[in-house]
């Protein structure tokens, strides 16, 4: 009875996986290497067929990563998926002929796509041109198992250009960067330049390691209306110069940098670090532009506004420079080549604790107007609540801050500032403030005083 049982369950097997197999070989299968199947059929995927919206770039056979995606996107459809994350070998793109995604000697490609890269470093020779809604991503910007893309030995110019000139009119739109970190190399390079993309065109979560160009320039009529550019970390290494930057922004209009993390020539012990100090680690000559979140370390001037052209109605919110590599003349600098108006700072910190031969001078200078907010010694940091430049007015300009300020006298100028108490107020005064006394009632206090140079605070006369 036991070996009938036994011959009876081997033929039971047997027969499943006869009928396994039936069902398995019955079902089509992706119909062209690279497409990824998708269920045709509503009643539970019985049928599928191969996708060309979303195309597995790692099943082709061109020698590189970047042949690879190129190859997949000439027969994908406009604005597909190329999936290159399970690429693992051949990550150094050809530096005999262009070899990019989107163009292999002289033939280009111009479609929209979304490009997904694997979590390794990829060598690239040539920069990439993103055509028009095209966008890269990442695996993360983390150094030890994220995307990395290296610019090669003898690299020059430009390593991700968001957009061109081919675009209709000049502008693109919907191009991104985002989950990855751009290596340098120790070159003379620019990470992202974005003089073509407007709309819906963005850089989020980069990191730029010796980057020693521009790691990010966004400028011209074209770039306008892009962004934001967020959560970002410029580090340059030993080889800058003092045309190193971390942001041009002279583009108007943008939808700013938010979070952004700006050194140099850092890893060092015995400060300072490196015998120059890089110009200003942000340019901002645009308008209306918004800078938020922002940490500078080893650069002269953490932002220099209005160096290069005329800039009006930016705002500057919660920066900080503090001890690094190098010493620090000003956080925030407003050059007096270029008019600079209705210039907003809220949030400006300067803080020290690198030790000596390191530090920062000024939170704030402000060329035009001849005015400096230095650090303090003590306590060791300084942080101005608030630093506003309006229009030009009478020759100067109207302005308003809420801490002393020096002028070439070194001696403290408290400009006028506008308080709010429920008292009449008291004591001395910075000439031209105004309080309001939100405690008045009837008609023996008024609700404004004014500061009277000579005389302290007045009522406001009310006719």
């Amino acid at each position: 009875m036991k070996s009938a049982v036994s011959w009876t369950r081997r033929l039971a097997c047997a027969a499943l996986g006869l009928l396994w197999f039936a069902i398995i070989t019955a079902r089509p299968m992706p119909a062209q290497i690279g497409y990824n199947a998708v269920c045709t059929s509503t009643t539970g995927c019985s049928t599928t067929s191969s996708s060309s919206a979303f195309i597995d770039a790692g099943q082709y056979t061109a020698s590189t990563i970047c042949a690879k995606i190129f190859t997949a996107l000439q027969t994908a459809p406009s604005g597909a998926v190329i999936d290159a994350r399970g690429i693992s070998a051949t990550l150094s793109c050809n530096s005999a002929s262009t070899d990019t995604p989107w163009q292999q000697g002289t033939t280009t490609i111009n479609k929209p796509s979304t490009v997904l890269l694997p979590a390794a470093t990829i060598i690239i020779s040539y920069g990439w041109v993103l055509p028009d809604r095209t966008r890269v991503a990442g695996e993360g910007n983390n150094p030890s198992n994220g995307t990395k893309i290296q610019a090669a030995s003898g690299f020059s110019g430009t390593m991700i250009q968001m957009g061109s000139s081919a675009c209709t009119s000049g502008q693109c739109y919907g191009v991104s960067v985002e989950d990855l970190i751009l290596e340098g190399n120790g070159q003379t390079v620019n990470g992202i330049v974005n003089q073509n993309s407007g709309e819906s065109s963005y850089v989020d979560h980069v990191n730029f390691h010796q980057v020693e160009g521009t790691c990010i320039q966004v400028s011209g009529t074209q770039a306008q209306y892009s962004g934001p550019y967020s959560n970002l970390a410029c580090g340059a290494g030993s080889s800058f110069n003092s045309n190193t930057r971390c942001f041009e922004l002279s583009a108007s209009s943008t939808r700013g940098v938010h979070g952004m993390t700006c050194t140099t020539c850092g890893g060092c012990t015995t400060k300072p670090c490196c015998s120059q100090i890089p110009g200003p680690a942000i340019s901002l000559d645009g308008s209306h532009n918004t800078l938020e979140d922002i940490h500078f370390e080893g650069y002269q001037d953490g932002i220099l506004v209005g160096s290069n052209t005329s800039s009006q109605g930016n705002s500057i919110l919660s920066v900080n420079g503090g001890a690094g590599a190098n010493s620090i003349e000003n956080v925030i600098h407003i050059s007096s080549v270029n008019q600079v108006t209705d210039l907003s700072i809220v949030g400006a910190t300067a803080s020290v604790s690198g030790g000596p031969m390191v530090n920062v001078t000024n939170v704030i200078q402000d060329d035009p107007n001849n005015t400096t907010i230095p650090r303090n010694s003590s306590p060791n940091e300084t942080t101005v609540a608030e630093y506003v430049i309006g229009d030009t007015i009478g020759g100067g300009f109207s302005r308003f801050a809420t801490v002393p300020v020096r002028t070439s006298a070194a001696a403290p100028t408290p400009l006028p500032v506008w308080g709010a108490g429920g008292n009449t107020p008291t004591g001395s005064c910075p000439p031209g403030s105004l309080f309001s006394n939100t405690s008045a009632t009837g008609t023996s206090l008024n609700p404004l005083y004014k500061c009277v140079t000579g005389t302290g605070w007045a009522m406001v006369t009310v006719h």
